[in-house]
């Protein structure tokens, strides 16, 4: 019985009705547009955050890239002027007992100063004058003292 007269109430109001009919489409055509909108709307959406996220990684990358291209120069600079100091000349081309005590202790500090100033670039630094009798080496974990002592330097 009152199956029945839902039945009747949807018939006579709802389907058969013109106001009824125009309103169904009407919503119908409204909900449609609003999820065609909708997904435009985060296609758009999706692909601007995209492009921007590859445009800031595209950035990070280049700023790095540039940053460890003057910090390695910078390496190769101290290093190559380093070679061309003449402490370093006077300790290849003279002999060893020509050499005084000052040039090693110099020598010494110099390799220290590059290496505090690179030692997350600079792993370790290895001098070696007079085919081994004379080596300055700086690691970044474990500092070695030169070979010679400078308490002979000083006596002298």
């Amino acid at each position: 019985m009152i199956g029945e007269k839902i039945k009747r109430f949807i018939q006579n109001n709802l389907l058969y009705s013109f106001n009824s009919t125009i309103n169904f489409f009407y919503i119908t055509l409204i909900i449609l547009f609003v999820l065609i909108i909708g997904s435009v709307s985060f296609y758009i959406a999706t692909k601007q955050v995209e492009e921007n996220t590859y445009e800031n990684v595209n950035d990070t990358v280049l700023q790095t890239t540039n940053y460890l291209d003057f910090l390695l120069t910078d390496v190769f600079e101290q290093l190559v002027s380093l070679s061309n100091d003449p402490m370093i000349s006077t300790l290849i081309h003279a002999d060893s007992e020509d050499i005084s005590p000052k040039i090693y202790i110099d020598m010494d500090a110099e390799l220290r100063k590059i290496n505090h100033r690179f030692n997350m670039i600079i792993d370790s630094i290895l001098v070696d004058i007079d085919h081994g009798r004379y080596s300055f080496y700086r690691a970044a974990q474990k500092e070695l003292s030169p070979s010679f002592s400078y308490q002979d330097y000083f006596s002298k």
